[in-house]
């Protein structure tokens, strides 16, 4: 809110008037009095006193007025100061918040070019069921599955089967893979998976969980993970984190398969 100031011209204006008129009245009454005399002899010791005074009197309230006038000037002065500073503070904090504004969606930008380089340069495998049949030898279930790599290179991966259904509020591991042999892009491989838990139709019910974890060519790790039912003939997409934050992976110094790699 914007303060009412005086108009500072037109009183000192006013003012100057008031102190001419005051001036002419003065001088003419200390001449109608007789103090002024032109005959050339100069007042007397009391009259100077009594001139004094009179004078005194009579500009002692315009002294007090135009003292008046310089405090409200000043004062308006450092109001008018004060609002500019204020108006400065404004727009310095518009400045700042349009400022970080635009560090804001600068950060924002880098961060999903970061997010897109990610996903364009992690490893993405897709998993597709060939076939199954009983395996006489291993007394399990063998499912024939192919694994192709739809991303980028994979250094190695590790492939983890669970089970959905919970036991004593854990799921149950049937079947892992792991490999330190790279996967190039668009390349494809076939492992067994075997099953030994065909007696055990609770654990089977609610199908599994197919968890893939990749490293990729900077030594960190993507995640995925699939949704598939009993008979393993289907690989329903469910994650997919380019840099997974949860998992970790190591080149072991050779290819090591898991229980029923071929």
């Amino acid at each position: 809110m914007k303060a009412k100031f005086l108009n500072i011209d037109a009183w000192a204006a006013t003012l100057a008037s008031v102190t001419f008129a005051t001036t002419c009245v003065a001088f003419a009454l200390l001449r109608g009095a007789g103090f002024l005399k032109l005959s050339g002899t100069a007042p007397s010791a009391s009259e100077l006193n009594l001139i004094g005074g009179f004078l005194g009197g009579i500009f002692a309230p315009l002294a007090l007025l135009w003292a008046a006038r310089s405090f409200f000037l000043q004062r308006q002065q450092l109001i008018a100061t004060m609002s500019a500073m204020t108006e400065q503070a404004e727009l310095l904090r518009a400045a700042n918040a349009n400022q970080i504004a635009q560090l804001a969606t600068l950060e924002h930008h880098r961060a999903e070019d970061k997010r897109a380089n990610e996903d364009q340069t992690a490893p993405r495998l897709s998993l597709r069921s060939i076939t199954n049949e009983w395996s006489e030898e291993k007394k399990a279930t063998r499912f024939a599955t192919e694994i192709i790599n739809v991303g980028s290179l994979a250094l190695g991966y590790r492939i983890r089967i669970y089970t959905k259904a919970l036991v004593d509020g854990k799921a149950i591991t049937v079947f892992t893979y792991e490999t330190a042999v790279p996967l190039r892009p668009d390349e494809s491989i076939e492992i067994d998976v075997y099953l030994k838990i065909a007696s055990e139709p609770e654990l089977r019910r609610n199908g599994f969980t197919c968890e893939v974890v990749s490293m990729r060519t900077d030594q960190r790790t993507a995640l995925q993970t699939f949704s598939t039912n009993d008979l393993l003939n289907y690989f329903e997409p469910e994650t997919f984190e380019p840099v997974s934050k949860t998992h970790s992976f190591r080149l072991p110094p050779f290819s090591r398969r898991g229980a029923g790699g071929r």
